[in-house]
């Protein structure tokens, strides 16, 4: 993982199945909120006098969703996001039609071999190298 230096990256680090592989541009965002019978985050970034943007394939490779009272991660990639305003989750409700769940604790989208336990680590295989300049 790679650290932006500074706050004006779109992004917040880059992840690497192993060193040398694809490099993968993460946008990290948490969620306590219920709202609807779901937890929500927006794909955006606010900006300085012209509002919230949404995030594209220019500027990020894939979200990774904190849904916080549940501990459970989603990881879409932007790709499959389009022009979404904002993503619902559902971690607590049995769906017929679940928009998100396929992403639900879905490591490998970072190129990593996917484990046991949560976060960023506990089985899962990704490089991390903090930005030094």
């Amino acid at each position: 993982m790679a650290l932006p230096w500074g706050d004006s990256e779109r992004y917040a680090f880059v992840a690497w199945a192993e060193q040398g592989g694809p490099m993968f541009r993460v946008q990290v965002k948490g969620t306590g909120r219920l709202y609807r019978r779901g937890y929500e985050v927006q794909p955006v970034q606010s900006t300085r006098g012209e509002g919230k943007k949404r995030y594209t394939k220019k500027d990020i490779d894939v979200v990774a969703a904190h849904v916080q009272p549940v501990d459970v991660w989603y990881l879409p990639p932007i790709a499959e996001v389009g022009r979404a305003k904002s993503l619902r989750f559902y971690p607590d409700i049995k769906s017929r039609r679940p928009m998100w769940e396929e992403y639900r604790e879905a490591w490998e989208v970072l190129g990593g071999t996917v484990g046991g336990g949560h976060g960023w680590g506990g089985g899962r295989h990704i490089c991390y190298e903090k930005r030094t300049k």
